[in-house]
C-alpha cells in the first residue's frame, strides 16, 4: 500500500483512531485519579409513570432500576459551578450546581442517570444527567468508540443507598473493562493470595542461579514454572502487573529442568501427593511425597505448597 492511498482506507484509519484514543484514555485515567465517579445507569428494564411530573418522584415512586458502574473514569470535567436561580415551586432563590463531564466507558447513558463523585470531592452531592451529546462518526465507526459529553446538575435526592440496583460493576483499569462485583472480589482475593505467596517465596530466590530453591540444592519445579508463567503470560501479567513487578522471574530454571517443562502438567490428584523436585547435586528429578499439605514441615514443602496454590491461576 502506498503512502498516498493510506488515508483512503477507512478500516485502517478507524483502527488507528481506536488505538490512539485507547492510549490517551489509559494514561488520562491513570494519572488523573481525582476524576472517577460512581455512575448509576438506568437499566433498560426500568419503567416510568408518564403521569409523574416531578423528577423526585421518578427516583422514589416509579419502578426505576440502576446498574452501578463503580470507579467510572472521566476523561474531562468542567468546574462544578453553583449559580443562583429563582424557583416558583420553592422558597425564592436557590442554588443550582451544574457541570459537564466526558465519559468513554459507558456505552449507553440516559437522561436522569445519577453520578456521585469520589474523593477528593467531599461534598457528597448527587448529580443527574440532563443532556448528552456524542460525536456521531466516532460512535458509528468500526470499531466504535463510546464518547459522550454529559451535562449534569444537582439531583433532587439526598440518598443513593435506597435506590433499586439491578447490576453492579467495577471498572478495572488494568484491563480497561468493567467486571461484575463478584468477579472483582474474586480478583482481589487472588491478588492478595498471589502477593502473599510471592512475598514469602522471595526469600528463597537465588540471584546467582536465577531460580527459587531451598538448601542451595532443591528446586521445586511447580513453584518456578508457575512464577515464570505468571511473570511472562500476557493475560496474567496484565491482571497482576503491579503485584508482579517487584518479584524476580526465575529464568534460571530452563538451564536445569527445561527438558521436563514441556510435558509437565499435573494436579494434586494425578500425582497422589507427589511433586517433582530437581536435585542440583545429584542432577536428577525426584518425586517428593507430601505427607500432609495442611502442615508443611520444612522449607521445601512450603515452596512446593506455594507452587501448588499458584496452579489455580
Amino acid at each position: 500500500m502506498s503512502n498516498d492511498n493510506i488515508h483512503f482506507e477507512p478500516n485502517l484509519i478507524s483502527q488507528y483512531q481506536k488505538e490512539y484514543l485507547t492510549l490517551i484514555n489509559y494514561y488520562t485515567q491513570l494519572t488523573r485519579n481525582s476524576v472517577f465517579v460512581k455512575y448509576f445507569n438506568i437499566n433498560l428494564s426500568s419503567t416510568y409513570d408518564d403521569k409523574l411530573f416531578s423528577t423526585y418522584d421518578r427516583y422514589n415512586a416509579s419502578d426505576i432500576k440502576f446498574d452501578i458502574y463503580e470507579y467510572t473514569p472521566i476523561y474531562h470535567i468542567q468546574a462544578i459551578s453553583n449559580r443562583s436561580t429563582y424557583s416558583e415551586d420553592k422558597a425564592g432563590d436557590v442554588l443550582e450546581g451544574v457541570s459537564s463531564i466526558t465519559v468513554n466507558t459507558i456505552s449507553r447513558p440516559r437522561i436522569n442517570d445519577l453520578i456521585y463523585f469520589y474523593s477528593p470531592i467531599h461534598s457528597q452531592e448527587i448529580f443527574r444527567v440532563i443532556n448528552f451529546s456524542t460525536v456521531s462518526n466516532m460512535l458509528h465507526s468500526d470499531p466504535p468508540v463510546n464518547w459522550y459529553e454529559l451535562d449534569i446538575e444537582y439531583a433532587p435526592i439526598e440518598d443513593i443507598n435506597n435506590l433499586t440496583i439491578f447490576n453492579h460493576y467495577i471498572y478495572d483499569l488494568s484491563i480497561e473493562e468493567y467486571l461484575t462485583l463478584e468477579d472483582y472480589r474474586t480478583k482481589l482475593d487472588n491478588f492478595n493470595l498471589i502477593s502473599n505467596i510471592l512475598f514469602s517465596a522471595k526469600t528463597f530466590y537465588n540471584k546467582n542461579l536465577d531460580i527459587y530453591l531451598t538448601d542451595d540444592r532443591y528446586i521445586p519445579i511447580d513453584l518456578n514454572v508457575m512464577i515464570f508463567n505468571l511473570k511472562t503470560s500476557s493475560d496474567l501479567k496484565s491482571k497482576y502487573k503491579k503485584t508482579l513487578e517487584q518479584y524476580p522471574t526465575p529464568y534460571g530454571y530452563t538451564k536445569y529442568i527445561d527438558s521436563v517443562i514441556a510435558p509437565y502438567s499435573t494436579t494434586l490428584l494425578e500425582f497422589n501427593n507427589k511433586f517433582l523436585v530437581y536435585d542440583l547435586e545429584e542432577k536428577l528429578i525426584i518425586e517428593y511425597e507430601f505427607e500432609d499439605m495442611k502442615t508443611p514441615i520444612n522449607d521445601l514443602e512450603n515452596l512446593i505448597l506455594y507452587g501448588y496454590q499458584l496452579m489455580s491461576f
